[in-house]
Parts: structure tokens; sequence; C-alpha cells
């Protein structure tokens, strides 16, 4: 359906084939991942209204959808996570015990760099053309705001797609009404577009 769109000269912003995006993710997450190893660094924390000075971070985890991606084609392991994008994420954890000196940790502030993509047209086509939605943004954020709150844990989220953004999503973050719904003490949000920075 792309290819066709393409074809028959319809719209298309950006065209980025697998093996590109696979190269924006991975400078994308090591960049970061370079960035929250410069410590010591100082954060504001706004649940507990004061500035953090972290030397050390309690946990560090990377994901991705590889398993996502294996259960859509039928590849080996090794050619999916050698040339498909696999919307990494590096998520670094400060915790803290319960009742300060004992009982369970439990996290107190989250910096974490997600790319999201769009996997299927990936594994389908090689290459994307379409921009993040709205609808698709929402859909990440809400399930982060929501386990922040939960957890009652400050989540910094840095979101990167390589396709960019669409108009939409600029429309509603920059209006009063995402900043009355969807905006959340527990949850600060970045988006970056990985080919214009």
């Amino acid at each position: 359906m792309e290819l066709k769109a393409i074809l028959e000269g319809g719209e298309v912003k950006r065209f980025v084939t697998s093996d590109v995006a696979k190269v924006h993710e991975m400078n994308f997450i090591g960049r970061f991942d370079i960035k929250m190893n410069e410590l010591p660094k100082r954060i504001y924390d706004p649940i507990e209204k004061r500035e953090r000075k972290i030397s050390a971070w309690s946990y560090h985890y990377k994901f991705d959808d590889v398993d996502r991606i294996m259960k859509t084609v039928k590849t080996d392991y090794e050619e999916a996570t050698g040339k498909l994008p696999l919307n990494l994420r590096s998520r670094y954890v400060v915790t803290e015990k319960r009742y300060k000196l004992f009982g369970k940790e439990e996290p107190k502030l989250i910096i974490e760099a997600a790319v999201l993509n769009h996997l299927k047209s990936y594994v389908e086509n090689g290459f994307d053309t379409r921009r993040v939605t709205l609808s698709e943004l929402l859909s990440v954020l809400t399930r982060y705001i929501d386990r922040a709150e939960f957890g009652n844990y400050f989540h910094v989220l840095g979101i990167a797609s390589v396709t960019g953004f669409d108009e939409k999503v600029f429309e509603h973050i920059n209006s009063g009404n995402f900043h009355k719904n969807f905006v959340s003490r527990y949850v600060s949000l970045c988006l970056v577009d990985l080919e214009t920075g």
C-alpha cells in the first residue's frame, strides 16, 4: 500500500529504509547511553520537590521489540536483529529503599530513551514513509503516565522517530487541551526527530 502511494505520486515526507532506520536508532541510543554515563548528574524531581544528585545509577536496562518482530516475520533471530530496526529503549533507574534503610527498593527516578518505528512496514516492505501519529504517541505515553503515577516516581522520557511526527502531534502537544489532559507531574516528555535532530 505504501509503495503504491509512492508510485502514484502520493505525498511522502520521508522515505526511510530499514537499514537507515536501524543506524539512526543505534546512534540515538548510543549517544543517550554516553550522556547518561557522564556522572554526576543533577536532576530536579518534581514528585519530591528536590534536586537529586546522581553519582551512580541503581539499574540500567535495554529493551527492544525483537520478540514482536519474530512473531510477525518468518526469519531467524540473527537476521532480524542484524537488518531491522528494533524499537530500542534504554532505561536508567534510581531506586531507594521504602523505609530509607530497609524494605523493598522502589524506583524514584527513571530516565529513558525510546525509538518508535513502524516495525510492520520495515518487515513487510523494507522501508517506511509514515510519520508517528497522535494516536500512536498517546497510546505509548498514557502507559508511561499510568505506571509512573501508580509507582509514584518521576519518569523523563525521550521518544524518537526516524520518520518524524505528524503535524497533529505538535498541534496537540502545544495546545492547552494536552496540558490539561495528558501532562503529568510524573512524566516529562521530549520528542526527537532523528533526521533533523
